[in-house]
């Protein structure tokens, strides 16, 4: 088993990220009962009521310096501290917000919807635990605030608290089913804990709710391709850039699933738009460059990543798949460089250790290599393919124990990888732990009855365990499912000719699956005619028995020790016997 190099697409949903993303949202918005007011608020009051608007700066500008004209001139404060506020959250002004949040409850103390957008203000400027005291105070004045429990979800969303966002996302939908917003941010959760069927459901509710928002369709259509289902995903992202067609991360997320489909010059078409409308945004470059990992295109990729690295050179996962890109053409040196670098700004960057481990086992320096990749499960337990290469490293450690642990652990968290089942029965066989080994390749018929590697590493165990009968039979499965593969073919002939066992011996069957093997191989395979050879002697014709293995003889040069092989069965023909013994040897 070789080590494998890591691939490195781009996710169709970079979920974690998207989870900060939500809270740079624009506020709900706050809407008082308002009285009779100055015309100056009057004029402000459109710019914060309409929460859909997407406000200019100048916009937002003027309602804030109509709100504090109004204030001037001696406007209820309690009406207008709530507006303002807004205003500035609006802006991003959290500290100005926030000060006239305060102004409001201090003269409106029981309002408990002050309190939540002092909350929210507080979560975006990076406050959680001023934000959580004011989502509670919300729910004590009002135990039925859909929007406190909405907030709070968002807060626990955002530290990674996915259970408990979840409750509050669901009793803020319990008290107001038509929230698409709620319905998005559990959706996140859920997508967070890659329940990736109860995400899809949220953000069905949210289409049903708001119809034309084109970023709901780019994240169901994200959730699709995590699920698997790549066609409903590139629908859903055909639906949002249908709907704006200017929208970089639709075009980016459709590459991904593109190329998850095998359409790579589609996806580079994709992403080669995304990076038209954004070419400052790293991440598409680096999107392209998983594109060309799938492609072959490895030194496409390199580049690609030097281009993400100019763009945001403090971003440590860049340099770490360029590391893999460097692994992919051979170019170890610079891999180990490059992912050194990306360990030093973070010393959490799985992606680093697991490619700097591969690096370093690719130059048989494979100490440091178990060392990092043991980092990288550290750091990421669930990596399936570091722990597969850490197992390549213990094989080439000779510690067939430390591979088969790894393997089991690969076989926990996916009961059904065939390869891991694989090795870790040759590893089990190698140990000469027949029984553990049988039930592995077992485990495999079962999964697929016509796997042939498995029935012909189940055959060797049972050779080695001298289960002759149960070795003929797995071999006989084997020229079923392929009559024309000229090994397998001479594998079983082998075995009925020279078997030890006289139950299992067969001459004329073993004669006609060699000559069908010599047939294949048109007569030019040492191994081919020396089994020939063996299923003549078996079936009592010794002249032409010696006359194959004494062609095998003549097709030299030879070492002594394999002369001495084909020259013993060949003494044995010549005195009239046949040649018996346990195909193992």
């Amino acid at each position: 088993m070789k080590l494998r190099l890591r691939n490195f697409m781009p996710v169709c949903l970079t979920l974690a990220s998207m989870a900060v993303a939500a809270l740079g949202d624009q506020p709900r918005g706050f809407i008082p009962t308002i009285g009779s007011l100055p015309s100056h608020l009057n004029n402000a009051l459109p710019y914060v009521y309409d929460r859909e608007q997407n406000l200019t700066s100048a916009e937002l500008d003027r309602a804030i310096s109509d709100y504090t004209t109004a204030l001037r001139l001696g406007a209820a404060e309690k009406e207008i501290y709530p507006h303002r506020a807004d205003a500035y959250a609006w802006k991003g002004d959290w500290d100005r917000a926030i000060g006239d949040y305060n102004q409001a409850i201090r003269l409106e103390p029981k309002i408990g919807t002050i309190y939540d957008e002092r909350g929210y203000t507080y979560l975006r400027q990076g406050n959680p635990d001023k934000a959580y005291a004011d989502f509670a105070e919300a729910l004590r004045l009002n135990p039925n605030d859909a929007r406190a429990h909405g907030y709070r979800g968002i807060a626990y969303n955002h530290e990674y608290k996915f259970d408990a966002a979840l409750n509050d996302f669901t009793q803020a939908l319990r008290l107001n089913p038509g929230d698409a917003e709620s319905h998005r941010q559990r959706g996140l959760a859920y997508a967070m804990m890659q329940n990736w069927a109860k995400a899809i459901g949220d953000y069905s509710a949210a289409i049903l709710i708001s119809g034309t928002n084109e970023n709901d369709y780019c994240m169901r259509g994200g959730l699709y391709g995590a699920a698997g289902e790549l066609d409903k995903a590139i629908s859903d992202l055909n639906k949002a850039i249908e709907l704006n067609p200017q929208d970089a991360h639709a075009y980016a997320l459709r590459a991904a699933g593109l190329t998850l489909n095998g359409d790579y010059d589609q996806a580079l078409a994709d992403i080669d738009e995304a990076i038209r409308l954004q070419p400052d945004d790293s991440e598409n470059y680096s999107s392209r460059a998983g594109v060309y990992v799938f492609k072959g295109d490895f030194q496409r990729e390199i580049s690609d990543y030097s281009q993400a690295i100019l763009l945001n050179p403090k971003e440590a996962v860049y340099f770490a798949r360029r590391g893999g890109g460097y692994n992919n053409v051979g170019d170890y040196d610079r891999a180990i460089r490059d992912c050194s670098e990306a360990i030093r700004l973070n010393p959490e960057t799985a992606e680093a250790y697991a490619n700097r481990g591969i690096a370093y086992a690719k130059k048989d320096n494979l100490d440091m290599a178990m060392n990092d990749l043991s980092e990288a499960l550290r750091l990421n337990p669930q990596d399936v393919q570091v722990r597969r290469n850490r197992a390549v490293v213990f094989m080439g450690k000779d510690n067939a124990d430390g591979a088969i642990g790894d393997f089991s652990e690969i076989i926990r968290l996916n009961p059904k990888d065939v390869d891991a089942y694989n090795f870790r029965g040759l590893l089990y066989s190698a140990k000469h732990d027949f029984d553990h080994a049988v039930s592995d390749f077992t485990t495999i018929l079962k999964f697929d009855s016509t796997n042939t590697d498995a029935y012909a590493n189940r055959m060797k165990v049972y050779l080695l365990k001298g289960d002759f009968q149960n070795a003929a039979d797995d071999g006989w499965s084997i020229v079923r499912i392929h009559p024309d593969d000229a090994h397998r073919c001479t594998d079983l002939a082998a075995l009925l000719a020279t078997c030890p066992e006289a139950s299992v011996r067969n001459g004329k069957q073993a004669l006609v699956f060699a000559t069908h093997a010599c047939e294949l191989t048109e007569w030019k395979l040492p191994n081919c005619l020396v089994t020939l050879a063996a299923a003549y002697a078996e079936s009592g014709d010794f002249a032409q028995a010696v006359k194959y293995q004494q062609q095998v003889l003549d097709m030299g040069p030879w070492t002594d020790s394999e002369r001495k092989q084909i020259q013993d069965p060949l003494d044995l023909y010549r005195q009239g016997k046949p040649y018996h013994t346990a195909p193992s040897q």
